[in-house]
């Protein structure tokens, strides 16, 4: 173990041990968190009176369209009314499956979801000895591209995080910020930054953004010889030319081959994540380890995975989080909280935050795996309601994962299924001729009719129609909201695009 993984499991065991306590005892620490939020709701403009002296179980549950209105007018001033803190940025959302949302970021709502950094930074220089030994590639989301009406920037959350790490850190990572700074600069400059350094780990968030990036940089590793090997501005040491001239040499090289030093490739994992990892073992090629990342949406973040296995240990001391049974119709009264989750049960999951949400539903469906001392294990499912209706039928995107892993199905992407133009069947979307092939989705069809019976029947009596294929340039706005470094990844949309 080097000495900058040494100093980086110092300095962050305070914020691991923080983590500890109050997973040891998270209704104590949810009560602290809780009190936090009460702070600025008591001067928010939104809530007024009417936040005084209520409990949290007095609050009824709500969601983007609650607060829709009054973010719209909000950005127009400085001040959130949502909770009477100085607005410092917009953070967008992926918007996926419609309009992207727009979060004011104040800087108690910062503090509050960075208090997952700390400890998972820890646990990783703790699994992986040589974590930060060489710098670090974190492919965040572009930097804000956008003013509001205030003056206040808009962008993704990971390109603001990326911008306003702390110095000490920004040295550790191989990509400079200037990279980020648009879609061409990212395209041309970062691959080339990460080949100029033996990097010890990568993080993306989804299986498939890595992939994309080392598919980019090995496409154009002509270029990018020539530029390090001829006095470049990009420093590179004798060592590391040396290492890039024999593994670009590798007509398919994996990323131990391009990095020897790499010890981790962090990224989400489960859903629809876990089919591209099964795509990207092609690089992976067995020789390193992945690390799931932390459960996290532009409106908070949740969980600390410290251990190889799916998923993160909740972090009670973040945002206050409650839990709502999947399997029922969501009602406030039957809200439940960490402590009281069973194994093995799926739940949606609520925040309530210093960004002046309350009883916040994210539509996300997380299955508690086990604890970690009295504190929650959650590995994320699916996104809720994430299911298209055939009729009187329906299917899910679980099942859809479920039949393409039973299919032996491996596809390049981006694709995604949604419903025929007639709504009485599937169609599979996608732009790569390869992944366009018939027969590949004749075998997910069979799979789905084994894994259904209700599709089965409804095909056998000619009520639905079996999967269908359908080309889109690379050029549509569907592949273009698909991709940024918050967003979890779907294959599963509800309308025809």
């Amino acid at each position: 173990m080097g000495i900058i993984n040494t100093l980086i499991k110092t300095a962050t065991w305070p914020a691991f041990n923080s983590f500890a306590r109050a997973a040891q005892a998270p209704e104590a620490a949810q009560q602290k968190v809780w009190s936090e939020v009460r702070s600025v709701l008591d001067k928010a403009s939104y809530w007024g009176a009417t936040a005084k002296g209520r409990s949290l179980e007095e609050f009824p549950i709500t969601d983007y369209e609650t607060y829709r209105e009054t973010l719209m007018k909000m950005q127009s001033e400085r001040v959130s009314s949502l909770s009477g803190e100085e607005i410092i940025f917009w953070a967008e959302s992926g918007g996926t499956s419609g309009p992207a949302k727009l979060f004011p970021l104040t800087r108690l709502f910062q503090r509050q979801f960075q208090r997952t950094m700390g400890p998972y930074l820890h646990a990783n220089a703790t699994r992986f000895p040589g974590f930060a030994d060489q710098p670090v590639a974190y492919l965040a989301g572009l930097l804000p591209q956008k003013t509001a009406p205030s003056g206040i920037g808009i962008g993704y959350i990971s390109g603001f995080n990326y911008q306003n790490i702390p110095s000490f850190l920004k040295k550790l990572y191989a990509l400079p910020s200037a990279v980020f700074s648009d879609a061409d600069s990212f395209q041309k400059w970062a691959p080339v930054y990460a080949a100029a350094s033996d990097i010890s780990a990568l993080f993306a968030i989804t299986p498939s953004m890595a992939e994309q990036f080392v598919e980019a940089l090995l496409m154009d590793r002509e270029r990018i010889w020539r530029l390090l090997n001829k006095n470049s501005r990009i420093p590179v040491s004798k060592t590391r030319l040396h290492q890039l001239e024999k593994s670009f040499s590798i007509e398919n090289p994996s990323l131990k081959d391009l990095w020897p030093s790499l010890s981790v490739l962090g990224c989400w994992k489960t859903s629809s994540c876990a089919l591209q990892l099964n795509k990207f073992e092609r690089f992976l090629q067995g020789k390193t380890p992945v690390a799931d990342a932390i459960y996290s949406a532009t409106e908070g973040w949740t969980t600390v995975p410290i251990f190889g296995e799916t998923g993160g240990v909740l972090h009670p001391s973040a945002h206050v989080v409650e839990f709502h049974d999947a399997s029922t119709t969501v009602q406030a009264r039957s809200l439940v909280k960490p402590w009281e989750l069973e194994v093995g049960k799926e739940y949606e999951i609520f925040l309530t935050t210093a960004m002046g949400f309350v009883r916040y539903r994210l539509y996300d469906v997380l299955q508690c795996t086990g604890y970690w001392h009295h504190s929650p294990i959650l590995e994320f499912r699916r996104k809720a309601g994430n299911q298209i209706s055939l009729g009187s039928m329906r299917i899910t995107e679980n099942e859809l994962i479920s039949s393409l892993h039973a299919a032996g199905v491996a596809l390049r992407g981006p694709y995604c299924y949604a419903p025929n133009k007639n709504g009485n069947g599937l169609v599979f979307l996608a732009c790569d001729e390869w992944d366009l092939d018939v027969q590949k989705q004749a075998k997910v069809d069979a799979a789905l009719r084994d894994l259904s019976p209700y599709y089965r029947n409804d095909i056998a009596d000619g009520y639905i129609v079996p999967i269908q294929i359908h080309p889109l340039p690379k050029e549509h706005r569907l592949w273009h909201r698909q991709g940024h470094a918050q967003e979890k990844p779907r294959i599963l949309v509800q309308e025809w695009p």
